[in-house]
């Protein structure tokens, strides 16, 4: 029948659904108007460390937060104040993207979108290793820049240390040094 062709394709829609929240790599997160968890996927629960028998469908924002601080996650302010922020960031017109450092020392990057019944969904990723290779990777451009303006100074300095050492001299050579430096930044 007509019905049992629906429901068929309905199911095989929310099997496939559920199948793609599965397996996505970040969390996922999904809240209604009234800021309760519809849905979170394995890697959310993983990734905040959240016990299943606290955080399920129907708790709300206010209680997860609370949650993840009683289990150790220190966001710097207190519960109200982390509340409101996460709420706020999630009720933002658009699209909202906000981090967050976790206990472990993890950071996550979490991103916010309204849904058109009021609610939010969100995902949230772990992006500690993508900022230790931007952290590594500052550090050696400041090394490269570095090496590279005592490699332009090292003809001079040979010069100045194959004559003989006077103090009108060192002063001449520390100031033109100064200069160089300024100049190259």
């Amino acid at each position: 029948t007509e019905q049992h062709r629906l429901e068929t394709a309905l199911r095989l829609q929310a099997e496939r659904t559920e199948q793609a929240i599965t397996v996505m790599s970040h969390g996922l997160s999904m809240f209604d108007a009234d800021e309760r968890l519809i849905v979170a996927n394995e890697a959310y629960f993983r990734l905040y460390d959240l016990d299943r028998s606290v955080v399920k469908p129907g708790v709300t924002l206010r209680e997860i937060v609370a949650h993840t601080i009683e289990r150790g996650t220190d966001y710097g302010k207190p519960l109200e104040e982390t509340y409101r922020e996460r709420l706020q960031n999630a009720r933002r017109l658009g699209v909202s993207t906000g981090q967050t450092l976790l206990k472990s020392g993890r950071i996550v990057e979490i991103t916010s979108r309204l849904t058109s019944d009021g609610g939010w969904v969100s995902t949230h990723e772990d992006i500690t290793a993508r900022r230790r290779y931007e952290d590594a990777l500052r550090d050696q451009n400041l090394r490269f820049d570095t090496a590279f303006l005592d490699a332009e100074q090292l003809p001079a300095a040979t010069a100045f240390l194959a004559k003989p050492f006077s103090p009108d001299r060192l002063l001449t050579a520390l100031d033109g040094l100064f200069s160089a430096a300024d100049d190259a930044r």
